[in-house]
C-alpha cells in the first residue's frame, strides 16, 4: 500500500510539473486534502452506490435543540453505531466467503483438475525423462489449444465489463473477434508445431513461450487500437477523449507495472469515459496475481506453524494499512506543504479521496482483492493436492485432509482480519463494502472467475512447477505410473 502511495505520488508529482498552471498567490492557494468538501465530491451520479450509510440533509433545529446537533455529523450522517458498522462487516465477509467456497471455489478444483489431466498431465513424469503415452500426448495437445480460449477472451470480456454486452455487440464485437481469432489461431498452430520440440521441463521453455507472450500482447494491443478508432467513429462528440480511451483499454494489459500506475490512470486519466462502477475492471487483476504468487510460495510449506505465521503476518499487513490510512494522508499533506514552501511553489497539491468515484472504485477493488485471497487460498491447495494425488503412489485421503486443514485455517484467518479491515472502512470512509456486494455480487464473482481461469490457462506449467521442484520434499514418496488418464 505505502508503495502505491509512493508510486501516484510520483506519477501526480511529473503530472503537476508537466501541466502550465497560471501563477497564484501563494495565500490564495486552495489545497484539496482529503474529508475536505469539494465540488467533485459532492457530485452525485445516477443510481450510483457510493456511501456505505444513507447521507440524510441537514435539519434546521430550534433554539433550543441545538444541543441535539452535537450528535450528527457536519455533512448532516447521523453518527455511525460500531454495532451497525461491525453487522455490516459481517453481512458482507459472509456473503464473500459463501460465494468463494460455493462458487468459484468449485470452479477453482475444476479447472485444476482438468488442467493437470490435460496440458499438464504426467508433468512429474516429463520432469524425470520418462516418456509418456501417446493418449496423453493427445490429451495435453487438446488442453493447450483450449486454453488458449480464455486468454484471448479475456481483452473483449473486459471490454464487455467496461461498456455492457450491449454497447460490445453493437460496435466492438466484429473487430475484436476478428482480431483475437486471427492471433490466437496463429498462436495455436505455434504451439502445436512446437509441442514435441520443447517440454515444459526444458530450460529452453521459456525461450518457446517468448513468441506466444508476443502474439498475446499484439492481441491486446491490436484489439485497443481497434477499439479506440471505433470509440472515435461512434463518439464523434467525444473527439477529445480518444486518448483517454486508449488509456483506458490498454490498462487492462499492463501486468508488470506497479498497481497504483493503474490506478492513477483509471482515477485521474480515464473518469470520463468509464463509468464509477466499472472501472475496477481496468486493474483489479493485478492485484490478484501478487496474491496468487504469495499463496502459491505459502502452500509447499510443511510447518503449519510456520504457514500459519505467514497468513497472520498477511491479514495484519492488510489491517494496518487500512487503519493508517488517515496518518498516511495527513503526512502527505505535511510532505506535500513543506515541498510547496521549499521548490514547488504552490503548485502542488493532494487529490480528493473521499469523492464518490474514488469510494466506489475502492469499494470494488476491495471486494476483488478479498475475492482473490480467499479463492487463491483454494487454488493453491487444489494444486499441490491434485499434483501429489496424480503423481505419487499416496493416499488420497491423506493429502485431501492436509489440504481440507490449511484452507479451513487460512479462510478462518483471513474472515477474522477482512471483518476488521472491512469495519474500519465502512465505519471511518464510508466505503460502500456490503451495499456493492449485495447488489453487484454477479459480476464480481464472473470478473474474479475470468481472471481465475486466465491464470491457470497461462500460468499453469509455472504453478504446477513450483511443486515439482521440490524433489528433497517428494523424494520419499514412489512415482506414480503415468499410463492412463483421468
Amino acid at each position: 500500500m505505502i508503495l502505491e502511495e509512493l508510486v501516484s505520488s510520483f506519477l501526480s508529482f511529473c503530472s503537476s510539473l508537466m501541466i502550465q498552471t497560471p501563477p497564484i498567490h501563494r495565500e490564495q492557494r486552495q489545497f484539496t486534502l482529503i474529508f475536505e468538501e469539494t465540488h467533485e465530491q459532492n457530485e452525485v451520479y445516477d443510481g450510483l452506490i457510493h456511501r456505505e450509510y444513507e447521507q440524510q440533509p441537514e435539519q434546521q433545529l430550534p433554539y433550543y435543540e441545538h444541543d441535539i446537533s452535537d450528535l450528527v455529523q457536519p455533512d448532516g450522517q447521523p453518527s455511525r453505531d460500531f454495532a451497525q458498522s461491525f453487522l455490516r462487516s459481517f453481512q458482507a465477509n459472509v456473503g464473500l466467503v459463501m460465494a468463494v467456497v460455493f462458487i468459484l471455489g468449485l470452479l477453482t478444483l475444476g479447472i485444476v483438475y482438468v488442467d493437470l489431466n490435460t496440458t499438464d498431465a504426467c508433468i512429474e513424469w516429463m520432469h524425470n525423462n520418462y516418456s509418456i503415452p501417446r493418449v496423453v500426448k493427445i490429451f495435453q495437445i487438446v488442453g493447450m489449444s483450449f486454453e488458449l480460449l480464455p486468454l484471448f477472451t479475456w481483452f473483449p470480456a473486459s471490454i464487455v465489463m467496461l461498456w455492457g454486452f450491449k454497447e460490445f455487440k453493437k460496435n466492438y464485437l466484429s473487430c475484436l473477434l476478428v482480431c483475437q481469432l486471427v492471433v490466437g489461431s496463429i498462436t495455436c498452430v505455434y504451439r502445436i508445431v512446437m509441442f514435441d520440440e520443447v517440454t515444459p521441463t526444458t530450460v529452453h521453455f521459456s525461450k518457446y513461450r517468448l513468441p506466444v507472450n508476443v502474439l498475446f500482447t499484439f492481441s491486446i494491443i491490436c484489439g485497443a487500437y481497434l477499439v479506440a478508432r471505433k470509440f472515435k467513429k461512434v463518439n464523434p462528440e467525444k473527439q477529445g477523449k480518444v486518448k483517454k480511451a486508449i488509456i483506458a483499454v490498454l490498462t487492462p494489459g499492463i501486468s508488470l507495472p506497479v498497481t497504483a500506475i493503474a490506478k492513477y490512470l483509471v482515477l485521474r486519466k480515464s473518469s470520463e469515459i468509464i463509468t464509477p462502477d466499472r472501472a475496477f475492471v481496468l486493474c483489479y487483476f493485478l492485484r490478484g496475481a501478487s496474491i496468487v504468487l504469495y499463496r502459491t510460495m505459502q502452500s509447499h510449506f510443511q510447518n503449519i506453524w510456520l504457514f500459519i505465521g505467514l497468513s497472520l503476518l498477511h491479514g495484519v499487513s492488510n489491517v494496518l494499512s487500512k487503519a493508517t490510512l488517515s496518518f498516511r494522508t495527513k503526512m502527505w499533506k505535511f510532505f506535500i506543504k513543506c515541498l510547496n514552501n521549499t521548490c514547488c511553489g504552490a503548485r502542488l497539491e493532494v487529490q480528493p479521496l473521499n469523492s464518490p468515484r474514488i469510494r466506489r472504485f475502492n469499494a470494488d477493488l476491495e471486494i476483488q482483492n478479498i475475492l482473490f485471497e480467499y479463492t487463491t487460498v483454494i487454488l493453491s491447495q487444489a494444486y499441490l493436492a491434485c499434483y501429489l494425488v496424480m503423481s505419487f503412489d499416496i493416499s488420497p485421503w491423506q493429502v485431501i485432509q492436509g489440504s481440507l486443514t490449511r484452507i479451513a485455517i487460512n479462510l478462518a484467518l483471513d474472515f477474522v482480519f477482512n471483518m476488521i479491515s472491512v469495519f474500519i472502512q465502512i465505519h471511518y470512509y464510508d466505503i460502500p463494502m456490503r451495499k456493492v456486494w449485495l447488489k453487484y455480487w454477479p459480476r464480481h464473482v464472473a470478473a474474479n472467475a475470468l481472471i481465475i481461469i486466465c491464470m491457470v490457462s497461462y500460468f499453469g506449467p509455472s504453478l504446477v512447477s513450483v511443486f515439482a521442484g521440490y524433489k528433497y520434499i517428494w523424494k520419499e514418496y514412489k512415482l506414480r505410473n503415468c499410463t492412463s488418464i483421468f
